[in-house]
């Protein structure tokens, strides 16, 4: 059931009957087996931590590989020492370790926690290497074989990855699809910069090379009589001309035997959005700011349904490109002007891209703002609904809370020409931009 208070929110509650569980069997206990833990990320360090410490196991755990190579030097009676390490490693850092390594323990003591996404890449390299490793999550199954192994020297952790179901391709990370070909064209259509780098940044991430970018529907048509795209992706709302009459304009060019892919792209998200696109000829429809998996999945669509592109679609050959985690280490602060958490959501663990968006966001957030606030000031409507989506699309796009809530209540608030409420809105908009702007500037100030 459900309880529901307008303006207040809801609380959803249900009710289930379970059997009760027999007492599991005691786990084995290994003491006084020892284990060096290395790991970054905080949460995944102590949750290793405790899963050792089921076992009676003394761990010690280190967040930084130099404190833990440290710790390795100078005590030198581990059993084992398991080295997490970071999301896309690569063959280079992993000779690095190793490198690190060779003289402090001998190599079948060390034990790599590997992600699932970096497995695939690197098990054909690693399995000759007589490397040992366990993928992470951690399964506790796996776990415990890997402390009780009676292994030679040169035998993986292969059997267990994939007893545990973690020998996983590049085609079960993006899907049923696998990597589409680097061959098929595509055009984006996008008249803001920061929406420009995220969406270009997300299609290099499913396998996409050969992409070019437009800033509105004119100088897509322009490129368009240029050369052929098998994908467009249209922003809805833009100057000059905006992404529906660019479609119409579109499909009034086309032969009978032509049909031009487009998917549109908008931060509008409401009721009736979707439908109005398709109206307009598009293919599909994708709400901004999207995640790589929804944006995938709405290609692969579009280039399925079309006969024309099916013998395009093909698996590429597997590269190096980096394909982000899709689930954060850490917490969110509910009252942060920014959802950091909702950030890696939409764009994987990814520090440095987050900081290059960033840095987007504050150099041109100010003056959408303004431009805002001058349309308010002029009561130039349509000024005011362009700038408006304008300003929510960027806000939305780093995951700032509330611009983007108060960005739609001002569209709202101009079908009954409520200027008062508009402007009220604007001056909370603004206020909210300092609080954000402080944070952002303190992330990017902060350390790697």
């Amino acid at each position: 059931g459900l309880e529901s208070s307008p303006g207040q929110g809801s609380a959803f509650w249900f009710t289930a009957c379970f059997q009760r569980l027999e007492a599991p069997p005691p786990l084995p206990q290994l003491a006084p087996y020892r284990v060096l833990l290395i790991d970054s990320q905080p949460l995944s360090l102590e949750a290793i931590r405790r899963q050792l410490s089921h076992y009676g196991v003394s761990v010690i755990a280190y967040g930084d590989f130099m404190g833990g190579i440290l710790a390795l030097e100078q005590q030198d009676s581990f059993d084992l020492v398991l080295l997490a390490l970071p999301i896309f490693g690569n063959q280079a850092g992993i000779e690095t370790v190793l490198d690190k390594v060779k003289t402090l323990l001998p190599r079948e003591n060390l034990v790599l926690l590997l992600s699932a996404v970096d497995y695939p890449r690197l098990k054909n390299w690693m399995q000759p290497q007589g490397l040992r490793y366990l993928l992470r999550p951690l399964q506790q199954e796996a776990l415990l074989r890997c402390l009780q192994a009676e292994t030679s020297p040169d035998q993986t952790m292969a059997d267990i990855a994939d007893e545990a179901g973690l020998d996983l391709t590049l085609a079960e990370i993006l899907g049923d699809q696998g990597r589409r070909s680097p061959d098929i064209q595509i055009l984006v259509v996008e008249d803001t910069p920061i929406n420009q780098t995220v969406i270009l940044n997300q299609l290099e991430i499913i396998g996409f090379n050969t992409i070019d970018c437009v800033s509105n529907g004119r100088e897509a048509l322009v490129q368009l009589q240029q050369r052929t795209y098998d994908l467009i992706l249209m922003d809805c709302l833009m100057p000059e001309l905006d992404g529906y009459t660019t479609t119409e304009m579109i499909r009034q060019r086309e032969q009978e035997d032509t049909h031009q892919l487009i998917i549109a792209m908008t931060a509008n998200a409401m009721k009736g959005d979707r439908e109005k696109c398709l109206a307009a000829g598009m293919d599909g429809y994708i709400a901004k700011p999207t995640s790589i998996k929804t944006l995938r999945q709405v290609i692969d669509k579009c280039l399925q349904k079309s006969e024309k592109k099916r013998s395009a679609v093909a698996i590429a050959p597997q590269t190096s490109q980096e394909i982000p985690e899709t689930a954060p280490e850490t917490a969110a602060d509910p009252d942060a002007p920014v959802d950091l958490t909702q950030l890696v959501h939409f764009y994987g663990n990814n520090p440095s891209f987050h900081r290059e968006v960033f840095r987007q966001f504050l150099e041109f957030a100010a003056s959408y703002i303004e431009a805002l606030q001058g349309a308010i000031a002029n009561q130039d409507a349509a000024k005011i609904s362009y700038e408006a989506h304008r300003l929510k699309g960027a806000a939305s796009s780093v995951s700032v809370r509330k611009i983007p809530d108060w960005c739609i209540a001002i569209e709202l608030a101009l079908a009954n020409e409520n200027y008062a409420t508009i402007q009220t809105l604007s001056q909370q908009i603004e206020t909210h931009f300092q609080a954000a702007h402080e944070f952002i500037q303190a992330y990017l100030e902060s350390p790697d």
